[in-house]
């Protein structure tokens, strides 16, 4: 009878992200920046590995070139970090998906989807940078033989728009300080305090919601069907605002209560939701990239202000009524006097405004490289 027992092991998982280039010249397993995960780059695992003293030379690069190949061998990936996650526990040889795996790659899907968002928001050109796993699920590969003359031609991606950072020429290069202070100014700093902790101090509805909602949205901004990116973009708002399978029309007027009737022109909100309607109920097809774009604009602003305004409630129904009660008075607004409007104004917690992302100022495909 076998008695042999896995035991408990603190482990690192190393996630490989593309589009982000950490420059700090060493790693800080030690002291990592999120107290759980932090951001290393992969010339960091050559000193990592070499710190394991019970490794010989030969394991040691043996287990570099498995976590970091060859980038001529990396199916396309090219990338340059790794989001790195600690979990103590059991790793089950038996169990081809141990729990701490989950744990790990969940955490690294908030991370990078925080990482991926905020970026976005800061950047001129459209792109930004994901975990590889995210671009596995969007990029196409194809073998095509002609059986005649002998002909081969194979494709790799998908030749459609997304926001991927493709070419590491233009990866964002910076510290981990740098992005420290970049992910908790304003206006990143309330989502940033509910993505970046393990742990965060607010009510599990709305932090489940929240997450989901930047997962969703992260996901749609690497795939390269506009359809999809506008679905996920949508379905990101969804999360935040509907309940139980709420009309568009009511997700509509709780998009205005929380970011101003001013953003719902801006983001063109009412052709999104009736284009997403279309897509799902009728399988009309979104042709327009611009739609997309607009799109995810509006479910990122949405976000944003979402997570500024939830530390006033206990709990997402709260919030949802909250906005389902300042939709009511914008529409009753026209028959009050100076007196009760300002009445209202100050019954508000939040700032019903919306967001100005440079990436949507310009015409962003003429930067935004098909997927090769």
């Amino acid at each position: 009878m076998d008695d042999y027992k896995e035991t408990s092991k603190s482990w690192w998982f190393f996630h490989p992200l593309k589009g982000l280039s950490i420059t700090d010249e060493s790693h800080d397993l030690e002291c990592p920046m999120f107290q759980d995960a932090t951001i290393i780059s992969r010339k960091h695992l050559q000193q990592i590995v070499a710190g394991i003293t019970k490794l010989g030379g030969k394991h040691q690069r043996e287990i570099v070139s498995l976590l970091s190949p060859d980038p001529r061998f990396d199916w396309g990936e090219d990338f340059q970090s790794f989001i790195a996650i600690q979990r103590t526990g059991v790793m089950d040889s038996k169990d081809f998906h141990p729990q701490l795996i989950k744990d790990s790659y969940a955490r690294a899907q908030r991370i990078g989807a925080l990482l991926g968002l905020i970026l976005l928001a800061e950047s001129r050109h459209g792109q930004t940078c994901c975990l590889v796993e995210q671009l596995h699920r969007s990029q196409l590969r194809l073998g095509m033989i002609d059986l005649e003359e002998g002909g081969f031609r194979y494709q790799s991606g998908s030749g459609g728009w997304s926001n991927t950072i493709c070419d590491s020429r233009r990866n964002y290069n910076l510290s981990r300080d740098d992005l420290k202070k970049i992910i908790i100014k304003e206006p990143f700093e309330a989502l940033t305090s509910i993505l970046a902790p393990q742990k965060p101090s607010v009510p599990r509805s709305l932090r489940k919601a929240v997450e989901q909602s930047a997962i969703r949205l992260s996901d749609a901004l690497h795939l390269v069907s506009p359809s999809a990116r506008l679905l996920g973009a949508v379905t990101s708002i969804e999360i935040l605002v509907s309940n139980h399978g709420d009309s568009y029309e009511s997700n509509l007027r709780r998009l205005a209560a929380l970011l101003g009737d001013d953003a719902i022109t801006r983001y063109d909100a009412k052709y999104v939701l009736r284009a997403r309607h279309l897509y799902v109920h009728k399988g009309e097809e979104i042709e327009d990239n611009d739609l997309p774009m607009n799109a995810i604009g509006l479910a990122l602003s949405c976000l944003l202000r979402y997570a500024e305004a939830m530390r006033f409630f206990r709990d997402k129904d709260n919030l949802v009524d909250y906005l389902d009660f300042v939709s009511y008075g914008m529409r009753l607004s026209s028959i009050w006097n100076e007196s009760e409007k300002k009445t209202f104004d100050e019954l508000l917690k939040h700032e019903q405004k919306s967001h100005n992302f440079p990436f949507l100022k310009g015409d962003v495909t003429e930067t935004l490289k098909p997927s090769t």
